[in-house]
């Protein structure tokens, strides 16, 4: 009888912690998602007062388009028009934050004629995403 007791205090504190554990894991996916938007930001205007992203050699002219991408622990921007650009190859970029329907989705930068970086989520990976952001 007194196994039984354990057993079912046992139960109890499992069915109790499941979901407090589960409530935190959201809360951690959307402070990463949260952390690789200011990194993604960060890099951009780095790169933009480096000088590293010249706007006369995107497609567009007016802005440059960048896929946020993380490596081996840090962030970097990877341009579509690197010969390299494989954007299904960065798995990383998904974003899991469900909660501000992130979870899927790649995290896109775009920085304008005048320096201002513009992030957005798409899970569109290749073609006119910018365009297809909604």
């Amino acid at each position: 009888m007194e196994m039984l007791i354990v057993v079912a205090i046992i139960a109890v504190l499992v069915m109790v912690s499941i979901p407090l554990a589960v409530s935190v894991l959201d809360k951690v996916r959307c402070a990463t998602d949260a952390a690789n938007e200011r990194s993604a930001r960060a890099i951009a205007a780095a790169k933009y007062l480096s000088g590293e992203i010249t706007l006369s050699q995107e497609v567009d002219k007016d802005d440059a388009v960048y896929l946020y991408a993380v490596n081996g622990g840090t962030g970097d921007l990877i341009s579509r028009e690197e010969g390299s650009f494989n954007p299904s190859a960065h798995s990383s970029a998904y974003g899991k934050c469900v909660k501000h329907g992130h979870d899927k989705k790649y995290l896109w930068v775009k920085v304008l004629e005048d320096g201002t970086v513009q992030l957005a989520w798409s899970q569109n990976a290749g073609g006119d995403y910018w365009t297809s952001l909604g």
